[in-house]
């Protein structure tokens, strides 16, 4: 029985392995896929039921001016808000803008990073700032995450929260590391993120 129990473990740790290796090549393929997308959240409707691309373009070109980046529509190759199933959610769903080119999405992350550094919580990316109309709320704008990322980064920023580790993601990888000393560790399933979590 002992034999065999010792098997089974073994047999279990591979598979777990296994299960980690085809996530990470599932999450590489999705990263390869969106190198143009960012995702902006928390924006009001515009008109309900009713936003055509140009109303939705202009947001993303009223933030490119408050950080001081220029947007022309032309260098959208497509945007739309993200369809949402009715009763699920009250909060306005995400828009997703995808650029022409990787560059020029990551210039836009950049300036919308460097701008939120350089202001008070207060101050950082709002909907007053785009003087969009109603109640002040901050505007969150970020890579897009593919689907099978989104659990993933959800447990690991709950986890490092927990466990005073900061946790990020970049170019759909995510990362924690517990100092700014310490050489970033990335987090490929929830199995091992546990495992990091054991060990500390």
């Amino acid at each position: 029985m002992k034999t065999k129990i010792v098997s089974l473990e073994r047999e279990k740790s591979v598979s777990l392995d296994r299960i980690s290796m085809l996530e990470k090549q599932i999450q590489d393929i999705q990263t390869i896929s969106r190198p143009t997308s960012v995702e902006i959240r928390n924006v009001p409707l515009f008109e309900k039921n009713n936003e055509t691309h140009n109303a939705l373009a202009s947001i993303v070109q009223s933030i490119g001016k408050t950080v001081d980046m220029e947007v022309q529509t032309s260098d959208l190759r497509d945007i739309y808000r993200v369809p949402t199933r009715p009763g699920v959610s009250t909060s306005p769903s995400a828009i997703v803008a995808d650029f022409n080119s990787a560059n020029m999405r990551n210039e836009f992350l950049s300036c919308v990073r460097r701008f939120n550094k350089s202001q008070n919580l207060q101050d950082k990316l709002n909907s007053e700032l785009l003087s969009m109309p109603g109640k002040k709320t901050p505007i969150y704008v970020d890579e897009r995450v593919a689907p099978s990322l989104k659990k993933l980064l959800y447990t690991a920023r709950k986890a490092a929260k927990e466990n005073q580790y900061t946790c990020w993601h970049s170019n759909g990888k995510i990362f924690i590391r517990k100092n700014q000393n310490e050489k970033p560790i990335r987090i490929l399933s929830e199995h091992n993120l546990s495992d990091i979590m054991n060990k500390q």
